[in-house]
């Protein structure tokens, strides 16, 4: 039972992720993947500098920012 509850709290939260904003058709998260140990990895750590350089190279990007 314990672990149902578990489950249905981690499907409820994760399709809920960011639904508190107007345009979240709008929202994009970007992931890198990396091979490790000869397997790909995705990741969302990028690098510093990745959000403002798509911000300048790609028009429709209208704002962008780093999470940790």
């Amino acid at each position: 039972m314990a672990s149902a509850i578990v489950i249905m709290l981690w499907i409820q939260n994760e399709t809920s992720y960011d639904r508190f904003h107007t345009n979240t058709s709008r929202l994009y998260e970007v992931f890198s993947n990396d091979t490790v140990d000869g397997t790909i990895r995705s990741m969302t750590p990028t690098p510093q500098l990745l959000a403002p350089a798509l911000k300048k190279d790609y028009s429709e990007i209208e704002d962008a920012t780093r999470i940790g």
